[in-house]
């Protein structure tokens, strides 16, 4: 409506060319193309009057950075110019553990240190049911291995294959880098998990031959309206490799608005799961 509106201003009827100019060229932005922006400010770039100058200055700043070329490193007046050049300079991190494949997305960085803590997974599920992502339960503990990667320049992601003595435990993977930290805990297992959640009931069977697996311990925690997290049941899957996690008799029976589920084997691993109770 904005872009129909200004179509209707004839510039010729104008005293103020000027702001004319800059409003048209402001609201190229929010076109597909941006050649009429560009055009305008490189006409007005050298305008006398330095708060024009610079506003015009500033448009080719913007669309040269929105190309991928980077903010121009000149001595930028006002605050927000300022803060797009840090941001555009400042370092970035993030972290994603998979497949025993450590992958690393990265800006402005030259290397980071790389942790490994080993965990005792039902211990902390049982201590926090409900918070299992970039936990900083470990940040004054000791990590077991560390390890420094280089982060070349001409990149933006490194993959690093899982130290082989991790290769199949359950452990919190931490990546630091200029102030930045960023964890996640990766589980080594075996299991495919399904949640019919509309049933209160999970299906664990082996992740290759697809078998049922009975006998897997499973351990569930709740959470009601209020925020309250308490216990709620635990067993094993039966011989069809499934487990009601939501039936319970007594005064909590249907109190839980939603679950966290910890399904541990002895040999193949473990897995952590956040569900909506089941719609009564």
């Amino acid at each position: 409506e904005s872009l129909e509106a200004f179509a209707r201003v004839n510039p010729e009827r104008l005293e103020t060319r000027l702001q004319h100019d800059y409003m048209r060229a402001y609201l190229d932005f929010f076109t597909d193309d941006h050649a009429i922006a560009r055009d305008i400010a490189r006409r007005h770039r050298d305008h006398p009057v330095a708060r024009w100058r610079t506003l015009f200055r500033d448009i080719i700043h913007q669309l040269d950075e929105a190309e991928g070329k980077g903010v121009a490193d000149t001595n930028l007046a006002d605050r927000e110019r300022r803060q797009a050049e840090l941001a555009a300079k400042a370092a970035t991190l993030d972290l994603s553990v998979e497949s025993r494949k450590v992958s690393i997305d990265y800006k402005n960085a030259e290397r980071c240190e790389l942790s490994f803590y080993e965990m005792d997974i039902e211990f902390l599920f049982s201590s926090s049911p409900f918070v299992q992502k970039n936990s900083g339960a470990f940040a004054h503990v000791r990590p077991n291995r560390k390890m420094t990667v280089e982060l070349p320049a001409n990149r933006t992601n490194v993959t690093v294959d899982l130290p082989e003595a991790y290769a199949n435990a359950n452990i919190l993977v931490e990546a630091r880098t200029e102030g930045i930290v960023k964890r996640q805990a990766y589980y080594a297992n075996s299991l495919n998990v399904s949640v019919m959640e509309n049933w209160g009931h999970l299906k664990v069977a082996h992740a290759e031959s697809s078998r049922p697996m009975p006998k897997v311990y499973v351990k569930v925690f709740a959470r009601d309206n209020g925020g309250t997290v308490r216990f709620h049941k635990d067993g094993y899957t039966d011989l069809r490799g499934r487990f009601d996690f939501a039936s319970l008799s007594g005064p909590n029976a249907n109190t839980a608005r939603r679950y966290s589920i910890l399904i541990l084997s002895d040999d193949d691993g473990a897995i952590i799961r956040e569900v909506d109770a089941p719609v009564q």
